[in-house]
């Protein structure tokens, strides 16, 4: 920057002022880095200047002409040797000085640079400032305006809260000291390094602008004991949580401070994590102490850009050439916007005097180690009561047995909120709280955290956490779409699958969802053992109306192998305390796994629904008991192109090739009786008379009422007694793609 004037304040901050030749074109002698050491403090220099301002101001009060209000504006030039000049005119000063007064109020001053007018393409960035800045003092005072185009009248409301804000502290640890900002009531942010010897040595938290009638009771006596401060009152506090910092710059460098009593202090705002970062950067304020008793300093910088040092900081850099470095005494102060006084992070590494970068724990990193910050930092609409809930369910599911039993990762529940196709996060997921706080604070999709709590429920056997988790899930999802199309069904159904898992003959993959309109939502995903699935799908089932549609048609749909379709999950008991039947709860249907995962047979499906609409019956085919399987493409061809219901007489293992064309067609409904005749004449047998009834009773019926249809035959054949009636043991295969629209599921077990 060539050649400048270096002037010292009382507390030994340097000031360089950059300056251009004398008149006669003389120059000082300057040092081998180009500094010209004034002969004055900063401060001593503008005391005539002071002096001469109060001077004027009192002439123009008085006398005879009572102004309405005074106004005075000259430039400051300031000098190696003189010190600080008035200067020709404002435009050659170093600093503009304002001095305003009215009747009835004391005078204000304002400092600020010369006004020069903007440079066309300037921005608000630092570099834009540093052109509209001519021949400006280094290290710009606070209450400066921010650039020469602004009127030096223009209000400072926000950047004034944000540099005198109240909560902010001195923290002291034996030897050493650093600062802190208030939070809460009673808890203070800092360093864990700064804390380090707190285990030996005491700690106390030192607010300077705390005035004695809000500090607490307590600290008259503290503050007897450190006369040496210049302001504030030392409260002890003590360390109630650590992020695990062991030295150095390892991660985790954040303590929690708990003061003995509560302080009558506003605590810190926070801004939304992405506020840190932009183009231009925004200018951030750290409010430091250079002495262990000083009243603290204002420096200025920006985050050099939103991308993570080892996924913990960020890098800091200075806002411009000149002005105060982050010293030893900035470690935990907290980082705010300039224009807003909001806290987006904490000062973690400094530089030093001679060093002009540092590192910066953003607040969504924080909130990592100290999960309660979570709810200070905005996070789009899952507000901070959500929040609070959120975390007391989330330690709720860790002290369960079941989340420990079945040993679910955190970095698969992450992926099962996020999909498949989104990027991994960028720090590793190391809990509950990890996954849940990274998705609010980092990831773009907004609905990720629904589907995560909703995940989460999976793993409580306490039922009341199940229902509060749902909630929350329900919450951070989009509202139900209504279902499209004139002629689709309006069900609101529960979909269990039921499927081999992979890892060994007796484990099956089981996944319970509910369809509300267009949306299919997770309500249990969990591979289980045989003797595990019919407790833990009855108790899924229960949790999934409470998604159910209150004005859909009720529907439990089994998703199964072809193997198990026969299973009787028509009469499961309901529940431990009701004995009743599930299929005398609501319409009970069974669906065939392999025929719904293939896209040629679902398109045909939805092709043969679209004629049916058109249709007010359905074409019944019947196959007996005592038929001859006959020849199975021929067969499957058929029932393609002429069949619209098939009815057998028999369970499927008896017919079994004309089960499987009825599938393959594929016909969108099947219907057979679960013991069938018990063999002798098929003219007269149990399995001809199943279907002359079901014929009877399906005729001019429209196959897309045929579930409601079953669920009242159940209801009269239990009331009958057990096997009196021809439908007691009736099975219905039925799948209408509209009523079950195919989504997403999850890819893989969090399991092994």
């Amino acid at each position: 920057m060539g050649e400048y004037l270096e002037f010292s304040t009382e507390d030994g901050t340097i000031v360089p002022v950059d300056f251009a030749a004398d008149d006669d074109g003389q120059r000082l002698v300057s040092g081998s880095d180009g500094a010209v050491r004034a002969t004055r403090t900063f401060e001593s220099s503008l005391a005539g200047v002071r002096s001469a301002a109060e001077a004027a101001l009192r002439t123009f009060q008085g006398g005879s002409l009572k102004p309405d209000s005074v106004e005075i504006e000259f430039g400051v030039k300031l000098t190696a040797e003189a010190g600080a000049l008035i200067a020709k005119s404002a435009v050659e000063g170093h600093l503009v000085v304002k001095l305003a007064w009215a009747p009835g109020q004391q005078g204000q001053v304002r400092v600020g640079g010369p006004r020069v007018a903007e440079e066309p393409g300037a921005g608000g960035g630092p570099r834009g400032g540093a052109r509209r800045r001519r021949r400006g003092c280094g290290h710009r005072h606070p209450t400066a305006t921010a650039g020469a185009a602004r009127s030096p009248d223009a209000p400072h409301t926000s950047r004034t809260t944000a540099m005198n804000a109240s909560w902010q502290a001195r923290i002291r640890c034996g030897r050493e000291f650093g600062a802190g900002f208030l939070v809460t009531d009673r808890h203070v942010l800092t360093c864990a390094h700064v804390v380090s010897a707190h285990a030996t040595d005491d700690v106390t938290v030192t607010f300077p602008h705390l005035s004695p009638d809000l500090s607490p009771s307590s600290s008259s006596t503290s503050s007897s004991s450190t006369s040496s401060s210049s302001s504030g009152y030392p409260m002890p506090a003590e360390v109630v949580a650590h992020g695990g910092w062991t030295g150095g710059v390892s991660p985790g460098d954040l303590a929690v401070l708990e003061l003995a009593e509560p302080v009558g202090l506003r605590p810190a705002e926070f801004a939304s994590p992405a506020e840190a970062y932009g183009d231009p950067p925004p200018r951030l304020l750290a409010y430091g102490f250079l002495k262990p008793d000083s009243d603290g300093v204002l420096a200025e910088y920006r985050a050099t850009g939103d991308q993570r040092i080892t996924q913990e900081w960020n890098q800091l850099e200075a806002w411009g050439p000149a002005g105060q470095t982050l010293d030893h005494g900035f470690s935990g102060a907290a980082l705010t916007l300039a224009h807003s006084g909001k806290v987006v992070g904490m000062v973690s590494t400094t530089g030093g005097k001679e060093v002009r970068n540092g590192r910066m724990l953003p607040a969504q990193v924080m909130a990592h180690y100290w999960p309660r910050l979570g709810d200070l930092i905005p996070t789009g609409e899952f507000a901070a009561r959500d929040k609070e809930r959120l975390r007391t369910l989330i330690d709720a599911v860790g002290t369960q047995k079941t989340w420990h039993t079945a040993g679910c990762a955190p970095d698969r529940l992450y992926r099962d909120a996020v999909g498949p196709l989104a990027s991994p996060p960028l720090r590793r997921l190391k809990s509950l709280w990890d996954v849940a706080w990274y998705l609010l604070s980092e990831c773009q999709d907004t609905a990720a955290i629904g589907r995560f709590a909703t995940r989460l429920a999976d793993y409580c056997e306490d039922a009341g956490t199940r229902t509060a988790l749902r909630e929350l899930g329900r919450a951070g999802r989009p509202a139900a779409a209504p279902a499209a199309g004139a002629g689709r069904p309006a069900w609101s159904p529960v979909l269990v699958e039921i499927a081999p898992s992979g890892s060994g003959e007796d484990r099956f993959l089981v996944e319970v969802s509910a369809y509300n309109g267009a949306h299919r939502h997770i309500i249990g995903q969990r591979t289980l053992t045989t003797q595990e699935v019919r407790p833990y799908v009855l108790e899924r089932i229960d949790d999934a109306y409470r998604e159910v549609d209150l004005d859909g048609r009720e529907l439990i749909a089994f998703v199964l192998p072809r193997k198990w379709l026969n299973t009787d999950v028509v009469h499961w008991q309901r529940s431990k305390d009701d004995h009743s039947p599930l299929g005398s709860f609501a319409p009970v249907v069974v669906v065939e796994l392999e025929r719904r995962r293939s896209g040629m047979l679902q398109h045909k499906l939805r092709r043969k629904w679209q004629e049916l609409d058109l249709r007010a019956d359905a074409r019944l085919h019947r196959i007996g008991c005592g038929a001859p399987p006959g020849d199975p493409v021929s067969l499957t061809i058929g029932l393609r192109r002429g069949a619209d219901l098939l009815g057998l007489g028999a369970p499927p293992g008896r017919v079994r090739e004309a089960f499987k064309a009825g599938l393959n067609a594929p016909v969108p409904a099947v219907i057979w009786p679960r013991g069938g005749c018990a063999g002798g004449p098929h003219d007269v047998c149990a399995g001809k008379e199943f279907l002359d009834r079901l014929a009877e009773r399906l005729a001019g019926l429209p196959p897309g009422e045929l579930p409601d249809v079953v669920y009242e035959l159940r209801l009269e054949a239990l009331g009958s007694g057990a096997g009196a009636h021809w439908a007691h043991d009736l099975s219905l295969l039925w799948e209408d793609p509209r009523a079950l629209p195919e989504t997403a599921p999850f890819l893989d077990s969090p399991v092994g």
